[in-house]
């Protein structure tokens, strides 16, 4: 009786009346991805690249954190990975450095680790909910492709029909550039 001893950081819910657990590697082998790479948050407060993105990145330092101040390549890769992996919390043309990291990362080619970006921003939006009293279903997608493939779904149609209900989004293109 009492606590597990803790190995990892994991989300525990109660779904209907069944525990779920979700981990990291739940992520990894969800979407194929492999779990190593550069950590994103570490550098949240690392002063180490700030020098050389904002030399590659940014082309008005007034505009230093504003979507605006960015190159055009930088501006299109930031519209995508708000609209696809994380998104907006902050302002309307807000953008930390986190954010300015993962752009300068993936605009060197060096491997990001996106299972842990992914899992600490599902982590955060749970906290949040606690927190600051609102609810964020973070990446709605991923959850429900997670869900249906580990038969939780197929579970609640049987005990609860009226909760399970398929509705397919539409395909991601270019237009919403």
């Amino acid at each position: 009786m009492g606590l597990e001893e803790f190995t990892e950081i994991e989300i525990r819910s109660n779904v209907a009346g069944m525990e779920v657990v979700i981990k990291k590697v739940h992520f990894v082998k969800l979407l194929g991805l492999e779990d190593w790479g550069k950590i994103i948050s570490a550098y949240k407060d690392n002063v180490h690249y700030r020098k050389a993105i904002t030399k590659e990145m940014v082309v008005d330092t007034s505009l230093l954190g504003k979507a605006k101040g960015l190159n055009n390549t930088s501006k299109v890769l930031f519209k995508i990975l708000l609209s696809s992996i994380f998104p907006r919390t902050g302002g309307t043309d807000t953008i930390s450095w986190e954010h300015m990291h993962f752009l300068y990362f993936l605009q060197k080619n060096k491997k990001i680790n996106l299972a842990e970006c992914l899992f600490e921003h599902l982590c955060g939006a749970i906290s949040d909910g606690f927190v600051k009293r609102f609810t964020t279903v973070a990446h709605p997608r991923l959850l429900s492709e997670l869900f249906y493939q580990c038969r939780l779904v197929q579970v609640l149609k049987k005990v609860y029909p009226a909760l399970t209900k398929e509705k397919r989004a539409k395909i991601l293109d270019a237009s919403f550039l």
